[in-house]
């Protein structure tokens, strides 16, 4: 239980693709080249911990961006950035490199690095994306940071609404039940115990 707590809450700095339009605007934005691109090609519709954590720790060095691409619910955009990119198997991990970080500029021609490992160990994948990742840290642009609070705010409102359904009780006694029970509208089962009395 702690331990879903934790991953739950962890911190996410991911965005989401979901159509060309979000490809263009979070990858191929021409504002926004002098910051490398990771793609996450997933089946999971949830962002992976250590997905996460990763974004976490390249936060503003690197852009994380998931192409989530579940079993019987691709969209049609998605699996054609599958194809694009070559990826063959999931999950997958590619750079799209536009930005040389040592030398600190813009390249004319981008590079696309796969990483090859088939599990996703924290320790390897920051090896893999560390020369990757800028020096100085660059905030995203407003247009950027629209659609990931966008994106967040549409995961909060599903978050909410499966929370919505929850347990709840209350011990009540005769002299409180009506009050404490009839009256209320989120009351779905009501069931009695009788005690003995003295």
């Amino acid at each position: 239980m702690f331990k879903k707590w934790i991953i739950d809450n962890l911190s996410d700095f991911t965005t989401k693709i979901n159509s060309r339009s979000d490809y263009e605007l979070l990858v191929q934005n021409p504002s926004d080249k002098d910051i490398n691109k990771v793609l996450l090609f997933t089946k999971k519709e949830n962002v992976p911990p250590a997905i996460k954590a990763l974004s976490a720790e390249f936060r503003d060095r690197l852009r994380f961006s998931v192409i989530a691409l579940p079993e019987g619910k691709e969209n049609a955009d998605n699996l054609e950035l599958k194809k694009d990119y070559e990826v063959e198997s999931l999950p997958r991990i590619v750079v799209e490199q536009t930005y040389e970080a040592k030398a600190n500029k813009v390249l004319e021609q981008y590079l696309i690095h796969e990483y090859k490992q088939t599990d996703f160990k924290i320790a390897q994948l920051v090896k893999f994306l560390r020369p990757f990742a800028r020096d100085e840290p660059k905030e995203e642009n407003d247009d950027i940071a629209e659609q990931r609070e966008n994106q967040r705010a549409k995961e909060e409102e599903k978050s909410t609404k499966k929370k919505e359904v929850q347990e709840w009780h209350v011990n009540v006694d005769d002299k409180n039940f009506t009050s404490e029970v009839l009256d209320k509208s989120d009351a779905n089962l009501v069931y009695f115990t009788l005690l003995p009395t003295d």
